[in-house]
């Protein structure tokens, strides 16, 4: 009988055999390639049985996070995506879909990101972009808005712009449920989109 254990056991094996041939052969190696192609269908077909998220971690460990749907359903306005205002921009924080993994950020261990945009007051967009992590998101954050302070990091390149705001009020934000308080413009492209 096909037990979570023995998965999980069978998966850990894949793994070092992985992480062995990727020592001797290095990265760009068709071995290590194939490899980690059958690690990933071995991964895939894993939480697909268990019904929970593996991650293959970059300490070599294969560990189960607490199942998503479990997550969500704890508390789904924990994770809605976010707005709030700084200076003369609105920005956007939400997790990513995954969407936007590839084959060489999987290689190198990311398993999830955070997505940002950045509006001018006008609705339009300004900049954005994407946060890797080697861990998945609702294991690093309780909440969307604890995104907030690595955010902002990303994007002015300091923790001076978060400890600013906090030592000025904190920081207000908004989901999607708050449609008036945001710009038109944001509201355009985001709203269409969570709906």
């Amino acid at each position: 009988m096909i037990t979570e254990e023995k998965m999980l056991n069978y998966l850990q094996s894949q793994l070092d055999d992985f992480n062995e041939d990727k020592a001797r052969y290095g990265v760009g190696n068709h071995i290590v390639s194939k490899k980690f192609d059958v690690m990933i269908a071995c991964k895939e077909m894993t939480e697909a049985l268990i019904v929970k998220p593996v991650n293959l971690g970059l300490d070599g460990k294969v560990t189960v996070t607490e199942n998503l749907v479990n997550v969500i359903a704890k508390d789904a306005e924990a994770y809605h995506d976010i707005f709030f205002k700084v200076d003369d921009t609105i920005i956007h924080v939400a997790e990513g879909s995954g969407d936007n993994l590839d084959n060489e950020d999987i290689k190198a261990g990311y398993i999830d990101y955070i997505y940002y945009e950045v509006y001018d007051l006008a609705g339009n967009e300004k900049d954005g972009g994407m946060i890797m992590l080697t861990d998945y998101f609702v294991d690093l954050y309780s909440a969307t808005s604890d995104a907030i302070s690595d955010v902002l990091e990303d994007i002015y390149d300091s923790v001076d712009k978060y400890t600013e705001l906090m030592e000025n009020g904190g920081i207000k934000y908004y989901t999607v449920d708050d449609i008036n308080e945001l710009p038109e413009g944001v509201l355009e492209k985001k709203v269409v989109k969570e709906a």
